[in-house]
Parts: C-alpha cells; sequence; structure tokens
C-alpha cells in the first residue's frame, strides 16, 4: 500500500464542561493506572478534577481542544 493522506481534525470549544474529556479519560483508564502503580499525584485530588477543570475553562475565557480526530487513506493502485 502507498503512504497514506492523513487529515486530523480538532474540535475547540469554551463550554465549562468542554475540558471533561480528559477526566473521562483518566476514569476510564484508572484501573490500569492503579495496578501500574502510577502516581495521579501531580492532577491533585482526583474527586475534585472534573469540577477544577470545568472552573480552569471557564476562568480562562479561550477555547480548549478536545481530543484531535485522525484520519487516514490511501488507494491501491488498479493493476
Amino acid at each position: 500500500m502507498p503512504a497514506p493522506t492523513m487529515r486530523m481534525e480538532t474540535l475547540l470549544g469554551n463550554a465549562p464542561d468542554f475540558a471533561l474529556w480528559i477526566y473521562d479519560f483518566l476514569c476510564s483508564l484508572r484501573p490500569q493506572i492503579e495496578k501500574h502503580n502510577v502516581s495521579l499525584e501531580v492532577l491533585g485530588d482526583f474527586q475534585t478534577l472534573s469540577a477544577r477543570l470545568e472552573a480552569e475553562v471557564a476562568k480562562s475565557n479561550s477555547v480548549v481542544p478536545y481530543v484531535a480526530l485522525v484520519g487516514a487513506w490511501c488507494r491501491k493502485a488498479a493493476h
């Protein structure tokens, strides 16, 4: 196959709950994080993380990125 053409799109927004995807993502990974003894201490109290993220987005008066989506495609030459 030839090298793919790729495109990345990142949704931006400023609603306070827009940054909560990172909290949801960390929640889904938490069992593995704990299993491998990875410290989340740098994030502060995990129980207040979602509220702190919402407050920070609201306070920033700017947009924040959502998770980037990448698409890749290529075409096989017809022979």
